[in-house]
Protein backbone atom coordinates (compact mmCIF):
# COMPACT_ATOMS: atom_id res chain seq x y z
CA UNK A 1 0.00 0.00 0.00
CA UNK A 2 1.40 3.23 -1.25
CA UNK A 3 1.61 6.24 1.15
CA UNK A 4 0.83 8.27 -1.17
CA UNK A 5 -2.71 9.68 -0.48
CA UNK A 6 -3.01 7.58 2.93
CA UNK A 7 -3.38 10.91 5.10
CA UNK A 8 -5.89 12.86 2.29
CA UNK A 9 -8.02 9.38 1.90
CA UNK A 10 -8.44 8.86 5.48
CA UNK A 11 -9.69 12.75 5.90
CA UNK A 12 -11.98 12.70 2.88
CA UNK A 13 -13.70 9.38 4.13
CA UNK A 14 -13.85 10.25 7.74
CA UNK A 15 -15.56 13.89 6.82
CA UNK A 16 -17.64 12.09 4.41
CA UNK A 17 -18.93 9.62 7.17
CA UNK A 18 -19.30 12.54 9.37
CA UNK A 19 -21.84 14.13 6.90
CA UNK A 20 -25.71 13.78 6.54
CA UNK A 21 -26.28 12.83 2.91
CA UNK A 22 -29.61 11.25 2.40
CA UNK A 23 -30.44 10.35 -1.55
CA UNK A 24 -33.42 8.84 -3.62
CA UNK A 25 -31.46 5.43 -4.03
CA UNK A 26 -27.24 4.12 -3.94
CA UNK A 27 -26.88 5.23 -7.32
CA UNK A 28 -26.18 8.59 -5.79
CA UNK A 29 -24.33 7.73 -2.99
CA UNK A 30 -21.23 8.31 -1.64
CA UNK A 31 -18.77 6.07 -3.92
CA UNK A 32 -14.86 5.62 -4.27
CA UNK A 33 -15.35 7.68 -7.83
CA UNK A 34 -16.57 10.95 -4.97
CA UNK A 35 -13.72 9.98 -2.15
CA UNK A 36 -11.03 9.89 -4.98
CA UNK A 37 -11.62 13.27 -6.34
CA UNK A 38 -11.86 14.80 -3.11
CA UNK A 39 -9.05 13.15 -1.73
CA UNK A 40 -7.27 14.63 -4.70
CA UNK A 41 -8.91 18.13 -3.85
CA UNK A 42 -7.89 18.27 -0.43
CA UNK A 43 -4.04 17.47 -2.05
CA UNK A 44 -3.52 19.96 -4.37
CA UNK A 45 -5.41 22.80 -2.80
CA UNK A 46 -4.98 22.75 1.37
CA UNK A 47 -1.46 24.55 0.84
CA UNK A 48 -3.52 27.62 -0.12
CA UNK A 49 -4.47 28.36 3.02
CA UNK A 50 -7.07 31.11 3.43
CA UNK A 51 -7.23 32.34 -0.23
CA UNK A 52 -10.56 32.55 -1.37
CA UNK A 53 -11.48 30.60 -4.76
CA UNK A 54 -14.94 30.11 -6.77
CA UNK A 55 -15.58 26.39 -7.60
CA UNK A 56 -18.10 25.06 -9.81
CA UNK A 57 -19.69 21.62 -10.07
CA UNK A 58 -21.19 19.97 -12.76
CA UNK A 59 -23.19 17.34 -12.21
CA UNK A 60 -23.71 17.57 -8.42
CA UNK A 61 -26.32 15.14 -7.57
CA UNK A 62 -27.22 15.14 -3.98
CA UNK A 63 -24.32 17.98 -3.43
CA UNK A 64 -22.30 15.72 -1.66
CA UNK A 65 -18.44 15.97 -3.40
CA UNK A 66 -19.52 20.25 -2.64
CA UNK A 67 -20.78 19.72 0.64
CA UNK A 68 -17.62 17.51 1.77
CA UNK A 69 -15.43 20.29 0.18
CA UNK A 70 -17.05 23.33 1.46
CA UNK A 71 -16.71 21.98 4.63
CA UNK A 72 -13.23 21.71 4.30
CA UNK A 73 -12.94 24.63 2.82
CA UNK A 74 -14.95 27.14 4.45
CA UNK A 75 -13.36 30.03 2.30
CA UNK A 76 -14.31 28.96 -1.03
CA UNK A 77 -17.36 29.81 -2.67
CA UNK A 78 -18.91 27.03 -4.93
CA UNK A 79 -21.64 26.67 -7.39
CA UNK A 80 -23.27 23.89 -8.59
CA UNK A 81 -25.09 22.62 -11.18
CA UNK A 82 -27.74 19.10 -11.75
CA UNK A 83 -29.86 18.59 -14.40
CA UNK A 84 -31.98 15.87 -12.50
CA UNK A 85 -34.75 18.01 -10.25
CA UNK A 86 -35.18 15.25 -7.69
CA UNK A 87 -31.48 15.21 -6.87
CA UNK A 88 -31.01 19.15 -6.49
CA UNK A 89 -34.07 18.80 -4.26
CA UNK A 90 -31.86 16.57 -2.03
CA UNK A 91 -28.92 18.59 -2.68
CA UNK A 92 -30.74 21.54 -0.95
CA UNK A 93 -31.64 19.04 1.85
CA UNK A 94 -28.57 18.44 2.78
CA UNK A 95 -26.78 21.42 3.18
CA UNK A 96 -29.86 22.81 5.47
CA UNK A 97 -29.27 18.99 7.45
CA UNK A 98 -25.52 19.54 7.63
CA UNK A 99 -25.88 23.79 7.93
CA UNK A 100 -23.01 24.95 5.34
CA UNK A 101 -24.09 27.94 3.59
CA UNK A 102 -20.94 28.26 1.24
CA UNK A 103 -22.72 26.28 -1.53
CA UNK A 104 -25.87 27.67 -4.08
CA UNK A 105 -27.15 24.42 -5.92
CA UNK A 106 -28.69 25.31 -9.42
CA UNK A 107 -31.38 23.11 -11.20
CA UNK A 108 -30.02 22.87 -14.91
CA UNK A 109 -28.42 21.38 -17.46
CA UNK A 110 -25.04 22.02 -18.40
CA UNK A 111 -25.61 22.83 -21.54
CA UNK A 112 -27.45 25.63 -20.87
CA UNK A 113 -24.38 27.68 -19.21
CA UNK A 114 -22.82 28.39 -22.19
CA UNK A 115 -25.58 29.35 -24.32
CA UNK A 116 -25.15 32.88 -25.68
CA UNK A 117 -29.19 33.54 -25.69
CA UNK A 118 -29.22 32.44 -22.14
CA UNK A 119 -31.66 34.80 -20.29
CA UNK A 120 -30.79 34.48 -16.49
CA UNK A 121 -28.65 37.02 -15.54
CA UNK A 122 -26.64 34.88 -12.57
CA UNK A 123 -25.55 32.33 -14.91
CA UNK A 124 -24.34 34.96 -17.62
CA UNK A 125 -22.41 37.28 -14.66
CA UNK A 126 -20.96 33.77 -13.88
CA UNK A 127 -19.00 33.13 -17.44
CA UNK A 128 -15.40 33.39 -16.46
CA UNK A 129 -15.33 33.86 -12.93
CA UNK A 130 -14.37 30.33 -11.34
CA UNK A 131 -10.96 29.70 -10.53
CA UNK A 132 -11.58 25.49 -10.64
CA UNK A 133 -14.56 23.45 -11.64
CA UNK A 134 -14.81 20.32 -10.56
CA UNK A 135 -17.21 17.13 -12.19
CA UNK A 136 -17.45 13.33 -12.03
CA UNK A 137 -19.67 12.89 -14.85
CA UNK A 138 -20.76 9.34 -16.70
CA UNK A 139 -18.36 6.84 -16.80
CA UNK A 140 -19.45 4.87 -19.65
CA UNK A 141 -20.69 5.18 -23.44
CA UNK A 142 -24.22 3.29 -24.47
CA UNK A 143 -22.02 1.87 -27.21
CA UNK A 144 -20.24 -0.12 -24.62
CA UNK A 145 -23.44 -2.08 -23.69
CA UNK A 146 -23.46 -0.75 -20.00
CA UNK A 147 -26.52 0.75 -19.21
CA UNK A 148 -29.57 0.41 -16.85
CA UNK A 149 -33.04 0.63 -17.45
CA UNK A 150 -33.80 3.54 -14.61
CA UNK A 151 -33.67 6.12 -16.47
CA UNK A 152 -31.58 8.73 -13.32
CA UNK A 153 -29.18 5.93 -13.20
CA UNK A 154 -28.48 5.81 -16.81
CA UNK A 155 -28.06 9.50 -17.13
CA UNK A 156 -25.84 9.56 -13.91
CA UNK A 157 -23.95 6.63 -15.17
CA UNK A 158 -24.03 6.84 -19.38
CA UNK A 159 -23.63 8.95 -22.26
CA UNK A 160 -25.14 8.60 -25.24
CA UNK A 161 -22.33 9.29 -27.11
CA UNK A 162 -18.19 10.21 -26.93
CA UNK A 163 -19.30 13.55 -28.02
CA UNK A 164 -21.86 14.25 -25.09
CA UNK A 165 -18.89 14.59 -22.90
CA UNK A 166 -18.47 18.28 -25.05
CA UNK A 167 -21.19 19.86 -23.22
CA UNK A 168 -19.12 18.89 -20.09
CA UNK A 169 -15.73 20.75 -21.37
CA UNK A 170 -17.61 23.75 -23.28
CA UNK A 171 -19.03 24.24 -19.73
CA UNK A 172 -16.29 24.16 -17.90
CA UNK A 173 -14.65 26.79 -20.76
CA UNK A 174 -17.34 28.97 -20.47
CA UNK A 175 -17.46 29.02 -16.69
CA UNK A 176 -13.51 29.25 -16.02
CA UNK A 177 -11.24 32.45 -15.60
CA UNK A 178 -8.34 32.15 -18.28
CA UNK A 179 -5.80 29.42 -17.30
CA UNK A 180 -8.35 28.07 -14.40
CA UNK A 181 -8.40 24.15 -13.54
CA UNK A 182 -11.04 21.29 -14.64
CA UNK A 183 -10.98 18.39 -12.84
CA UNK A 184 -12.58 15.16 -13.77
CA UNK A 185 -13.12 12.30 -11.98
CA UNK A 186 -13.01 9.82 -15.14
CA UNK A 187 -13.14 6.17 -15.80
CA UNK A 188 -9.76 4.60 -17.60
CA UNK A 189 -12.00 2.89 -20.51
CA UNK A 190 -13.08 6.88 -21.92
CA UNK A 191 -9.69 8.56 -20.95
CA UNK A 192 -8.43 8.60 -24.90
CA UNK A 193 -11.90 10.34 -26.02
CA UNK A 194 -11.85 12.29 -22.92
CA UNK A 195 -8.43 13.86 -23.80
CA UNK A 196 -9.40 14.35 -27.73
CA UNK A 197 -12.19 16.53 -26.31
CA UNK A 198 -10.64 18.55 -23.94
CA UNK A 199 -8.23 19.69 -26.22
CA UNK A 200 -10.83 20.66 -29.14
CA UNK A 201 -12.68 22.29 -26.34
CA UNK A 202 -9.26 24.70 -25.28
CA UNK A 203 -7.62 22.49 -22.63
CA UNK A 204 -3.93 20.90 -22.03
CA UNK A 205 -4.58 18.00 -19.46
CA UNK A 206 -1.66 18.41 -17.32
CA UNK A 207 -1.92 16.26 -14.21
CA UNK A 208 -3.17 13.12 -14.25
CA UNK A 209 -3.89 10.48 -10.53
CA UNK A 210 -4.51 6.83 -11.72
CA UNK A 211 -6.41 4.70 -8.56
CA UNK A 212 -5.72 1.05 -7.92
CA UNK A 213 -7.76 -1.19 -5.55
CA UNK A 214 -4.40 -3.37 -5.33
CA UNK A 215 -1.26 -3.93 -6.59
CA UNK A 216 -1.24 -5.58 -10.01
CA UNK A 217 -4.61 -4.54 -10.50
CA UNK A 218 -5.75 -2.64 -13.44
CA UNK A 219 -6.12 1.43 -12.99
CA UNK A 220 -9.86 1.65 -11.50
CA UNK A 221 -10.20 5.57 -12.09
CA UNK A 222 -8.13 8.54 -13.09
CA UNK A 223 -8.32 11.98 -12.17
CA UNK A 224 -7.27 14.47 -14.47
CA UNK A 225 -6.33 18.06 -14.18
CA UNK A 226 -7.14 20.04 -17.94
CA UNK A 227 -5.72 23.94 -17.98
CA UNK A 228 -8.41 26.27 -19.90
CA UNK A 229 -5.70 27.31 -22.53
CA UNK A 230 -2.69 25.97 -21.05
CA UNK A 231 0.12 25.11 -22.61
CA UNK A 232 1.99 21.54 -22.69
CA UNK A 233 3.58 20.21 -19.48
CA UNK A 234 1.69 16.45 -18.56
CA UNK A 235 2.55 15.15 -15.31
CA UNK A 236 1.80 11.32 -13.97
CA UNK A 237 1.38 11.36 -10.76
CA UNK A 238 2.87 7.78 -8.41
CA UNK A 239 -0.11 5.40 -8.07
CA UNK A 240 -2.88 6.03 -5.46
CA UNK A 241 -4.79 2.89 -3.82
CA UNK A 242 -8.91 3.20 -2.71
CA UNK A 243 -9.24 3.64 0.82
CA UNK A 244 -12.74 2.83 2.06
CA UNK A 245 -15.62 4.81 0.86
CA UNK A 246 -18.64 6.17 2.68
CA UNK A 247 -21.14 3.74 1.38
Amino acid sequence: MSDYFAQEFDTADRVFRSLSISTPCTTHGINHATVFIGAVFLHIYERYGKTSKKVAELGSGCGALSLFLARQFPYFKFSCYELQKELHDYAILNSQENNIQNVVFNNVDVSQLYRKDSENVTFNLQKGSFDIVLSNPPHYIRSMGVTSEMSDRRIARTFDSPQAMSAFFVSAYTLLRNKGTAIFVLHPNILIDVYEFSRKNGFEPFEQYNAYSSVGKDAQLSVVLFRKNGGKNFILRPPVFLRSSSQ
